[in-house]
């Protein structure tokens, strides 16, 4: 069983979580905010009541990986309830259980300690409550997920569109009253929630939704990067071995289209899956300059792998065997020169190999940028425990130990060449993972014995190549 629980917060979940919640809990409830000019515009659910059960249990790891796995736990059994209320068969539960706990992304984002595992839970509740008309469970899922996490919001107008087509099919393309005064008593409270939180957002800190703090992550990409960012999402979805989840979920939303019963079409996972999927496609590619991550995509699963339970049962063992052999081989793809990112658990070598360097140099600050350059603190609850540093506020030539590897971005070419052409260097590689520790030679002016630089691949270095090629370096 894979062990968890004292995993640091690595990632976004340091920005969005780890950083609010101790500064929720150091000021005793008194500062609801994130630090200063560390603010990335999120709402503070999650944080919140992280800071809350550490007031009780005491500030701990473990408490946080429990909290969070209780949305796994919640998940589950609302894919349970779904079933169970569409009179489907048992075994319809406990194949998309199997498939959703092996696939990669699921996996790593409930090792992980960030918002979107909380936001997958809210969302999905919010599908349920609307596809068996529970009203007031809906409004309470989708206040929730607006006030966990600012994709939230891409997510409730997918289902409301959702909504539309299913009102629309059932009134025969006509627009009633009765479903314009419907949809009003389903949607309105999240929208005010959503907008009491901007409101009160700016009143602290000037601005609402969009974070001048991460300024250069936000805002309209241009017409290129969009079309980009498009291509990217439709990767995503398939990547890591998702593919074999996304092929039976269209040929079931085909076949129920084709059926054309008017309660399943856009009340069937698939439907869902596929407009939830392409809507929030279209607004993250024009709301990020820097793409889609795999994880944008995590609240989709659940309907993508309900969908695909259904056309499994379909399909003969060998197809379904297939199909699950390619799922589970997701875990192993690898790409030569891309950071690793949080899409499957390979991520997790980092924190061993983060014990490894602070070895090699104790008592030494390391400097990196994210996910790496963040405080001991701010990953593992305590001091001591990590001599990470951030690099964003410091000039290469003024720190005495910089750490690059692939899973820290944000390295420019210019200062990687200095750093492998005139710093001391060694590396540290573990499964997929590799760090490369450098040494300012002005600080350490004899290069440490046993020091020596990974060589990279020729795959890596192509893909370095081709990088740079379509960013114009």
């Amino acid at each position: 069983m894979m062990k968890v629980d004292s995993d640091p917060f690595f990632g976004d979940a340091i920005s969005t979580v780890s950083r609010v919640a101790l500064n929720i809990y150091d000021s005793d409830f008194t500062d609801l905010s994130y630090p200063e000019g560390r603010d990335p515009g999120h709402p503070i659910l999650i944080p919140l009541i992280h800071a809350v059960l550490w007031k009780i249990t005491g500030v701990s790891l473990w408490t946080s990986h429990f909290f969070n796995s209780l949305f796994t736990i919640a998940l589950l059994l609302t894919i349970l309830k779904w079933f169970k209320r569409s009179e489907a068969d048992e075994y319809l539960t406990f194949l998309s259980w199997t498939l959703i706990l092996v696939t990669p992304l699921f996996l790593a984002q409930t090792a992980m300690l960030n918002t979107h595992l909380a936001l997958t839970a809210f969302v999905f509740l919010a599908a349920y409550a609307w596809r068996f008309d529970k009203r007031t469970l809906f409004i309470i899922a989708s206040c929730l997920a607006v006030l966990t996490h600012l994709q939230a919001v891409f997510y409730i107008i997918a289902l409301f569109l959702c909504f539309a087509l299913d009102r629309l099919q059932q009134s025969r393309s006509k627009i009633l009253k009765a479903d314009i005064i419907d949809a009003l008593r389903w949607f309105t409270p999240s929208a005010l929630i959503f907008v009491l939180w901007g409101i009160y957002h700016y009143s602290l800190e000037g601005w609402a939704f969009s974070s001048v703090d991460y300024g250069d992550h936000r805002g309209f990409p241009g017409f290129k990067r969009f079309v980009v960012n498009l291509v990217l999402s439709d990767w995503r979805i398939l990547d890591y071995g998702q593919i074999a989840l996304v092929i039976p979920a269209i040929w079931i939303f085909a076949r129920t289209f084709a059926l054309r019963k008017s309660y399943q079409i856009w009340k069937h996972p698939a439907s869902i899956f596929l407009i939830l999927y392409f809507f929030n496609a279209l607004a993250i590619s024009a709301t990020t300059t820097t793409g889609p991550a795999h994880r944008y995509f995590l609240p989709v699963l659940p309907f993508l792998v309900m969908a695909s339970a259904e056309a499994f049962v379909r399909i003969k063992l060998g197809y379904r065997l297939s199909l699950l052999l390619v799922l589970l081989s997701g875990h192993f793809w690898f790409y030569p020169g891309k950071i690793v990112g949080d899409a499957t658990l390979q991520y997790r070598s980092a924190i061993d190999l983060l014990d490894e360097v602070k070895a090699e140099v104790p008592g030494k600050e390391v400097y990196s940028f994210a996910p790496l350059g963040n405080p001991s603190r701010e990953m593992y609850l305590k001091e001591g425990v990590s001599p990470l540093k951030s690099l964003y506020d410091q000039p290469l030539n003024s720190v005495s130990y910089v750490l690059h590897s692939n899973v820290s971005g944000d390295f420019s070419t210019e200062e990687l060449e200095l750093l492998r052409t005139q710093w001391h260097a060694t590396s540290y590689e573990k499964g997929r993972i590799w760090f490369n520790l450098y040494a300012n030679p002005d600080s350490v002016p004899d290069k440490p014995e046993g020091w020596q630089l990974r060589e990279p691949s020729s795959a890596e270095k192509w893909m370095e190549g081709l990088k740079k090629k379509f960013k114009g370096e």
